[in-house]
């Protein structure tokens, strides 16, 4: 895997939130959200540092949780994602740009462009 051609697939911060959101509602579930969520902040601790959970937890508590959502992407899975990537190196076939990540979206907009970047290969 380390090697295998990559694309990325690249969209706004705003559709990756509402897929997250969309993708994991148990997190949003009414009865124990704010105890959820606060345990798997708790758990970056050790990554992110006492600050960050803080104000993460925050957020929670605030019943931000759209802004939570965006926070959570943006500072903490692509830092690893991109660390991981300075890590492993290229052969990344490209980028692909999109709006939206829906199933029918993917499907028209994304894997036509996929197909392009391979076939020059």
């Amino acid at each position: 895997m380390k090697t295998a051609p990559r694309i990325n697939v690249r969209v706004p911060i705003k559709e990756r939130v509402r897929h997250t959101m969309a993708t994991y509602q148990y997190w949003m579930d009414p009865v124990n959200k704010e105890e959820l969520l606060v345990d798997v902040v708790s758990r970056l601790n050790k990554v992110r540092g006492n600050e960050w959970c803080d104000s993460m937890c925050h957020l929670i508590h605030e019943q931000k949780f759209d802004y939570f959502v965006e926070k959570l992407l943006q500072e903490h899975y692509d830092l690893l994602y991109s660390a991981n990537e300075e890590r492993i190196g290229g052969n990344v076939l490209g980028d692909i740009f999109t709006e939206s990540i829906a199933v029918d979206d993917i499907d028209r907009l994304v894997l036509p462009q996929i197909e392009q970047l391979v076939s020059r290969r």
